[in-house]
């Protein structure tokens, strides 16, 4: 897998509560695993997208493999799974290898309501 964006982060269970759900900022996080092709496909996508809304979208991922509780905690069923959060609760949920449009949709209407 490339590297991803210095915009996206990844997280694991230790780090998530502190990290991602304690953010004042809107948050998308990238529920993924080494071995999901969709994940790879969609990955540039969402790096995209923390790249162009650096500084009012908090970006990261997440390898549900590694980081299990964390996929539990919010429901994540399969990947790839994009969650947007805001203070932490789940606002909006978005399966499989979405476009980017469906993505920035989802979350400037989220930015709009914020």
């Amino acid at each position: 897998m490339k590297p991803r964006s210095a915009n996206v982060r990844r997280l694991t269970d230790v780090d998530f509560k502190q990290v991602a759900a304690a953010s004042k900022r809107l948050v998308l996080v990238d529920f993924m695993t080494p071995a999901c092709a969709p994940c790879h496909a969609l990955a540039p996508t969402v790096d995209a997208i923390a790249d162009e809304l650096v500084g009012s979208l908090d970006v990261f991922e997440v390898d549900t493999d590694a980081s299990p509780d964390t996929a539990v905690d919010y429901m994540v069923r399969g990947v790839p799974t994009l969650l947007i959060l805001r203070d932490g609760k789940t606002v909006e949920r978005l399966f499989g290898a979405k476009s980017r449009k469906v993505i920035l949709e989802a979350v400037r209407k989220h930015l709009a309501n914020g």
